[in-house]
């Protein structure tokens, strides 16, 4: 990738002021944290596509609300 062979070389360092190094960060920054945001995302989704749940299923919990029987989930 073009972000990362212009960082590994010396020329980068010496010709360019410290103004560029920070602006230069950015968008590899940018790109290393939606690849970490589109990889979270994805596991979400496979653990609700499988089902899996922090909630045993007698709470009768619903998306994004929760548990909705409070007494079935005191039992447990």
């Amino acid at each position: 990738m073009w972000l990362w062979q212009a960082v590994r070389s010396d020329e980068f360092y010496t010709q360019n002021p410290l103004w560029y190094h920070v602006l230069y960060m950015i968008p590899m920054f940018f790109i290393f944290r939606t690849r970490l945001y589109v990889a979270w995302i994805m596991s979400e989704c496979t653990c609700i596509a499988s089902t899996l749940g922090a909630y045993p299923a007698d709470s009768r919990p619903r998306c994004g609300a929760g548990p909705t029987d409070f007494k079935a989930l005191d039992q447990w």
